[in-house]
């Protein structure tokens, strides 16, 4: 990789980062227009890097484009919450059984140190932004624990911001506390090795979510 498309790669990461953690947080709301002109200003990047940010986030399923319209913030819908929520259940239950079997120790030590940062955040000021970060640490410290399996990680990141995005839409802050005690029963499951409880927790885990989400969105039958 050259120096210059080294450098296009890296501002394309950090224009999608910003913009995609935005959307999740709910800063960019669906529908919005991610117009070209004002983006390069504010973000103060050339447009290659931000077309290529767009790219990244239409096939994130976080914005889409329309010809001669351009780029806006994706609509939130019905069936795309309940399919993401689905598929994430498939992936995180997946990677916890795993590391349960093949490296609960390590995993599960690392997901307590993880999850201290969590608990500050979520027994302090509730920042959003903090949430986010400290939220998907935790869950990623299994995946983190089967690096083997890249593509889990790959599916699980894109489905975790979708997901994570329903959940801030919806302003299901009651969640955190439920959120918060099955956080510490998958770390508790994860240090005993115990594979059945890590499935039946890390699979109700992400089912809870999704019925908070569907309900907060006004979704739910």
């Amino acid at each position: 990789m050259s120096p210059s498309t080294s450098t296009r790669a890296t501002r394309t990461d950090y224009v999608a980062e910003t913009l995609r953690r935005k959307i999740v947080l709910g800063e960019l709301k669906p529908g919005t227009p991610l117009r070209l002109d004002a983006l390069s200003e504010q973000l103060d990047v050339s447009r290659v890097p931000l077309r290529e940010a767009l790219r990244e986030l239409h096939a994130e399923g976080l914005a889409v484009t329309y010809p001669q319209r351009g780029a806006f913030v994706s609509d939130i819908v019905r069936f795309d919450v309940v399919d993401s929520f689905m598929l994430l259940k498939t992936v995180e239950v997946a990677a916890a059984e795993r590391a349960a079997s093949e490296r609960p120790e390590a995993t599960a030590q690392l997901m307590s140190t993880r999850y201290q940062a969590l608990s500050n955040v979520i027994h302090s000021d509730r920042d959003r932004e903090k949430y986010l970060t400290a939220h998907q640490a935790f869950h990623f410290a299994v995946f983190e624990s089967i690096e083997e399996s890249p593509a889990l990680q790959r599916m699980a990141r894109i489905l975790w911001n979708s997901c994570e995005r329903f959940l801030n839409a919806a302003h299901v802050e009651e969640r955190l506390i439920q959120s918060d005690h099955e956080h510490q029963r998958l770390l508790a499951y994860m240090a005993d090795g115990d594979v059945t409880a890590i499935r039946a927790i890390a699979g109700m885990h992400v089912e809870h979510g999704a019925e908070a989400a569907l309900h907060g969105l006004g979704f739910a039958h």
